[in-house]
């Protein structure tokens, strides 16, 4: 695992970070490394492995990096050295992670879609003409906020023509009597 190392001065600002050691104590990593040495600790973990489980095609940048890191341990095989030989894209693996939910999850999707309801209750008990549409976003969140959850995606609040329009997320304009609210 690499992930940005701690900078207590910094997340005075942006808040908490594990650093390498804490995703090993609290996450159980097995290895984690600061991600400015992806550069110098990834190649080695790549020799020796028969496989890479990586999406190709997502970031150019880093797919080159990448077969660069494969080329030069191929480079070396008369030396013994052993370079993946395939890529498994992540895609399917976790497509098919995704179709198999934890007790857990379910409970907790369970109570992510009680809180929606609540929240789309709430709109519709204070909806009015004059109302702004980012009041309503007001109302949405304040049902999440008020049981320790936040949105999974920006709430689209549009009214009248905005209902329209896909992933609208201004929210700023006033409802009027007859608007058709999104």
């Amino acid at each position: 695992m690499f992930l940005r190392p701690r900078d207590r001065v910094r997340e005075t600002w942006t808040g908490r970070r594990l650093g390498p050691e804490g995703a090993i104590r609290e996450l159980g990593a097995d290895q984690a490394f600061p991600i400015g040495d992806l550069g110098k600790v990834l190649p080695g973990i790549l020799e020796g492995a028969e496989r890479i489980y990586y999406t190709m095609g997502q970031n150019e940048a880093f797919d080159h990096e990448i077969l660069g890191w494969i080329n030069r341990l191929r480079e070396r095989s008369r030396q013994g050295v052993v370079a993946p030989e395939a890529f498994v894209s992540l895609d399917q693996l976790i497509h098919e992670m995704r179709l198999f939910k934890s007790a857990a999850e379910v409970v907790e999707m369970r109570k992510a879609a009680r809180i929606s309801v609540a929240a789309h209750r709430r709109v519709m008990a204070r909806l009015e003409p004059g109302l702004h549409e980012y009041e309503v976003v007001a109302e949405v969140l304040h049902e999440f906020v008020r049981e320790g959850f936040e949105e999974a995606y920006t709430t689209i609040a549009g009214g009248g023509a905005n209902a329209c329009v896909l992933h609208y997320v201004e929210n700023r304009d006033v409802l009027h009597a007859g608007d058709l609210l999104l």
